[in-house]
């Protein structure tokens, strides 16, 4: 009995590559009508297998000898539900290396964070990075007042305007840096004494 030969069957080129064939079977199997399901079902077992390079040289491999078993419908369908690395490869990026479901795994040395009960805030970068940044809100404080002060000796109605202006925004930096002394020296704080906490645990 003969082989089940899929390019002579589908009018397809032998020459082509795998990828060019699975194109040409995509296409037509999109212009299939929908209650044409043989057909479709035909198409796709021949997309799996000749759109595949290992599954298609194991067909071409059994297609060109005469002695191997008979290719029929059923040996087709084995064919096309081999698992092969290109098919493993696909899947591998569409449930794995895709972006949306990557997992993102965030490393951090504990062992740094604990601290000693006898170490002091000055001794801590913690505490120095924490204090330039209340520092820096009351630097922007001492600069409005600063234009507050050359804006005030002005006589006319638009100087005057400034200087209120300039007068607002100062009571605002100063409200500002108020609550951001406040908020950072509070969290400052908090994380010391849990680090000083951890660090006489693991003592």
């Amino acid at each position: 009995m003969a082989h089940y030969d899929l390019y002579q069957d589908l009018s397809l080129e032998r020459s082509k590559s795998a990828a060019e064939l699975a194109n040409e079977l995509q296409v037509r199997i999109q212009q299939l009508a929908p209650g044409a399901n043989a057909e479709r079902d035909k198409l796709q077992t021949a997309q799996r297998i000749l759109g595949d390079a290992q599954r298609r040289s194991v067909y071409d491999a059994q297609l060109d000898d005469a002695s191997a078993p008979t290719i029929d419908i059923a040996r087709l369908r084995e064919i096309a539900a081999m698992q092969t690395q290109s098919h493993a490869s696909q899947q591998g990026w569409s449930e794995q290396a895709h972006p949306l479901n990557r997992t993102y795994n965030l490393q951090v040395n504990a062992a740094k964070f604990p601290v000693s009960a006898q170490r002091k805030k000055e001794d801590s970068l913690m505490w120095t990075i924490g204090w330039g940044v209340i520092l820096l809100g009351w630097i922007i404080v001492g600069f409005n007042i600063l234009v507050v002060q050359f804006s005030s000796g002005a006589e006319s109605l638009e100087a005057a305007f400034d200087s209120a202006y300039s007068a607002g925004r100062l009571v605002m930096s100063i409200f500002m840096a108020a609550i951001n002394h406040a908020a950072m020296y509070t969290l400052l704080s908090m994380l010391w004494g849990v680090r000083r906490y951890m660090g006489r645990n693991m003592a």
